[in-house]
């Protein structure tokens, strides 16, 4: 569902939903133009893993104070006209905790997307989860993966603002796409005739 907001010129920010390790994989493939992945510095710990994280142009992100670095490699790559996808649950969500539910997530999307003068666009993936059982891989098999893209939200404070305007800013700007993707799902749900038990 609005596949083409994906081929938008420029920089952005590309916050997805997350219920597999696979929606970058798979969302990537999709695209024309690389992504650069924020991934978290544990998945690196795996030295096939960690090769093709790299080759693929992701950026590691370790948690507290270190993750300043994953920022600044961030907002540079937007900088030179790139994409950077981040996943703001910050890790697996399921039930009421999902943010398509109106669950908490992190601020880092907005954050990024502040200091860098860019518009972040809401990908929700549904039926991922599945792909994490053998079933699905096997010959004959198939499994329905659902992908819906929102409008793209941006703030209209500048990079070099107070910080104190900054900082609301980043909070409106979280609580707009917070309700993205949340209208993003509804509007799923009728387009794809989703049911609510379809979705985990």
């Amino acid at each position: 569902m609005h596949l083409d907001r994906l081929d938008r010129p420029g920089p952005f920010v590309i916050a997805c939903t997350h219920i597999s390790h696979l929606e970058p994989f798979l969302l990537s493939s999709m695209m024309e133009r690389p992504v650069h992945w924020i991934a978290r510095a544990e998945m690196y710990r795996n030295p096939l893993v960690a090769r093709i994280l790299r080759l693929a142009g992701s950026i590691p992100i370790r948690r507290a104070s270190r993750a300043v670095r994953a920022i600044r490699t961030s907002i540079d790559t937007l900088g030179r006209g790139g994409i950077v996808g981040i996943f703001p649950e910050a890790g697996v969500a399921h039930g009421r905790d999902a943010i398509i539910r109106g669950g908490a997530f992190k601020g880092g999307a907005s954050l990024i997307a502040v200091r860098a003068g860019v518009p972040i666009l809401p990908v929700v993936m549904l039926g991922t989860d599945k792909l994490n059982a053998v079933e699905p891989w096997l010959p004959g098999s198939r499994t329905k993966i659902w992908i819906g893209v929102g409008e793209p939200v941006m703030s209209a404070c500048k990079f070099d603002a107070p910080i104190s305007e900054r900082r609301i800013a980043r909070l409106e700007l979280s609580r707009r796409l917070g309700n993205a993707f949340v209208t993003t799902y509804g509007e799923m749900r009728g387009a794809f005739e989703l049911r609510e038990r379809q979705v985990p």
